[in-house]
């Protein structure tokens, strides 16, 4: 997450303003920067942009922009920022496809008959929604969000086991293609953008953070029968 944070806006010829923690965890303080700065764009997580808004955040400098992720838009928060921002765009993508992997321009219009999106593919991506067989699905059937691209990493450093659960090759229409599994459970719509519906295993995720309770569980366990053996 620091490549793009950092990078990009050094990229684009604007001025990075770094603030610390504590003011980043409060709202009414990250306000009062964000009007001091004169901030025209800032990337938080749902949970971040929810300490603004119960802050009476009024809105940023004229031509602000956000970007939120990690976690799922809700409507009613999505409509609140396009309330108080020039352009609000929402995106999706694990850690280990390079971060981003979709993105929507949130149009207000649009959630109010067909809900929240993560978009479409970024350049150089590809998303394809696999069944339980790792086949393509039909439009409208949900399936595992797969994800293929220059953003996919190698896997997972000294942990073959996970590499080979999560990057795998798959065939689709009779073509290779190295996919990372995210676990993430998704759907096309007919209008070409897609819907992230949650996750096919226990991981939830706070402010942005993943947590795999299932996967604590084992290790726990695996723990308490190597004590036992000792």
């Amino acid at each position: 997450m620091a490549v793009p944070d950092l990078l990009l806006p050094l990229a684009a010829g604007a001025e990075l303003v770094m603030v610390k923690r504590e003011v980043a965890m409060d709202g009414t303080r990250l306000s009062r920067t964000l009007d001091e700065e004169q901030i025209t764009l800032l990337q938080a997580t749902p949970g971040m942009w929810q300490l603004l808004l119960d802050a009476q955040w009024a809105g940023g400098a004229p031509g602000f922009r956000g970007w939120t992720g990690g976690e799922a838009l809700r409507p009613s928060m999505a409509l609140a920022l396009c309330e108080r921002m020039e352009g609000l765009w929402n995106g999706y993508g694990p850690t280990e496809t390079t971060v981003y992997s979709t993105a929507w321009h949130v149009r207000p219009e649009e959630i109010a008959s067909r809900g929240v999106s993560i978009g479409r593919p970024v350049d150089n991506t590809e998303i394809w929604i696999l069944d339980a067989d790792l086949q393509p699905c039909p439009i409208g059937v949900p399936g595992e969000i797969c994800i293929a691209g220059e953003g996919v990493s190698l896997g997972y450093l000294d942990r073959p086991e996970l590499t080979a659960e999560r990057f795998v090759t798959v065939r689709i229409f009779g073509t290779p293609k190295k996919v990372y599994r995210s676990g993430d459970r998704g759907r096309w719509r007919n209008d070409g953008l897609l819907d992230h519906l949650g996750r096919l295993d226990f991981q939830v995720k706070v402010r942005g953070y993943r947590i795999e309770p299932a996967r604590s569980r084992c290790a726990a366990a695996r723990s308490r029968a190597s004590r036992a053996r000792w």
